[in-house]
C-alpha cells in the first residue's frame, strides 16, 4: 500500500477511535490487515482479525494512550460484547427488510461481510424461533468485535446507521428480533401459498 494511503487510513482509524472514546466505549488495538492477512503491525506474527495486540484489560478510552496505539499504523479497532451493549448478527437480506418495517430508531448498525451487526442493549438473549436460524447469532460476551471503518480479511466494516447518529442509544434486541420473526413468518406463508412463484414475480400474476 502507498505510503500515502497507509497514512490516510491510520489518520481515519485514529480519528474514528477518539469519536467511539468520546462516546464512552473502550478500544483495544487489533492487527494490520490488507483484506488478505492479518498481522502484528511490529513482530509481523500472523493474526486472526479480532486478536487485539494488547492485553483484553487495557482497553480504553483513554485518549492519549489512544493516539499512541493508531500513531503509526492502520490497526484495526476492536471493543469487547457485553460489557457496554451486544451485538445481534443478522443476515443482510433479513436486516435490510426489518430495519425497512421498524419505525422507531434500531441503535447503530454496522456492515459487513459476514451480515449486519444490531448493536444492541446489555443482556439481551437470542429468541428459541432465532436459535437455528443460518446466520443469526448473537456474538459471545467477552470476545472482541471490530469496529468501523477497520479493514478485515473479508472486507471493510462500516456504518449503516452510526453509533454518533443515535447518540449513543442502543438497539432494542426484543424488538428487532420480534421484527425478523415476523419477516421470515411472512415469507414462509408467501412460500406456502405461492408453492409456483419465483423470487421477485407479483403474486397474482397469470
Amino acid at each position: 500500500m502507498p505510503i500515502a494511503a497507509s497514512r490516510h487510513r491510520t489518520e481515519s482509524l485514529l480519528d474514528a477511535a477518539v469519536a467511539y472514546a468520546e462516546l464512552g466505549w473502550p478500544v483495544l488495538p487489533g492487527p494490520v490487515c490488507d483484506g488478505l492477512a492479518s498481522w502484528h503491525p511490529v513482530t509481523v506474527e500472523p493474526l486472526g482479525c479480532c486478536e487485539p495486540t494488547a492485553d483484553d484489560e487495557q482497553a480504553t478510552t483513554d485518549l492519549t494512550v489512544i493516539a499512541e496505539w493508531w500513531a503509526l499504523y492502520p490497526r484495526i479497532i476492536l471493543t469487547a460484547v457485553g460489557e457496554l451493549f451486544d451485538v445481534l448478527r443478522v443476515p443482510t437480506p433479513a436486516a435490510s427488510q426489518i430495519t425497512g418495517l421498524m419505525s422507531l430508531p434500531v441503535g447503530p448498525v454496522a456492515l459487513a461481510a459476514d451480515g449486519v451487526r444490531f448493536f444492541i442493549e446489555r443482556g439481551a438473549a437470542l429468541a428459541p424461533e432465532l436459535t437455528k436460524v443460518h446466520g443469526v447469532e448473537l456474538l459471545r460476551p467477552g470476545g472482541l468485535t471490530p469496529l468501523p471503518p477497520s479493514r478485515v480479511k473479508p472486507g471493510v466494516v462500516s456504518w449503516w446507521i452510526s453509533p454518533t447518529a443515535t447518540k449513543g442509544r442502543l438497539g432494542d434486541a426484543v424488538r428487532i428480533q420480534a421484527a425478523l420473526i415476523e419477516f421470515m413468518r411472512a415469507g414462509t406463508h408467501a412460500r406456502t401459498t405461492n408453492p409456483g412463484r419465483r423470487d421477485g414475480e407479483p403474486v397474482g400474476r397469470a
